[in-house]
């Protein structure tokens, strides 16, 4: 197993700034991504995730959730487990 421990910046010497990993990932503390945020395969997330904006959920080819600015799209089913509100 090889093991990759950075304690402050890790940065690349040609071309974009880019970190590729083959495997698992493990992050401690606050991840930070300027721009894009590319998840392929299954992620779970534990606690706030905060999209500022925009957030889609796929399920491999098609779209199952936007979150776009203040409008939320469901594609499917919407199963609510407890209390339900809507103000419109």
């Amino acid at each position: 197993m090889y093991e990759l421990t950075v304690d402050n910046v890790l940065e690349t010497q040609d071309g974009p700034p880019r970190l590729v990993v083959h495997g698992v990932s493990q992050f401690e503390g606050t991840v930070n991504a300027d721009g894009d945020l590319h998840v392929d395969g299954d992620s779970v997330f534990l606690g706030k995730v905060n999209a500022n904006g925009r957030l889609s959920v796929r399920n491999g080819t098609d779209w199952l959730v936007h979150v776009n600015d203040d409008q939320v799209s469901i594609q499917g089913d919407l199963r609510v487990h407890g209390a339900f509100r809507s103000d419109s």
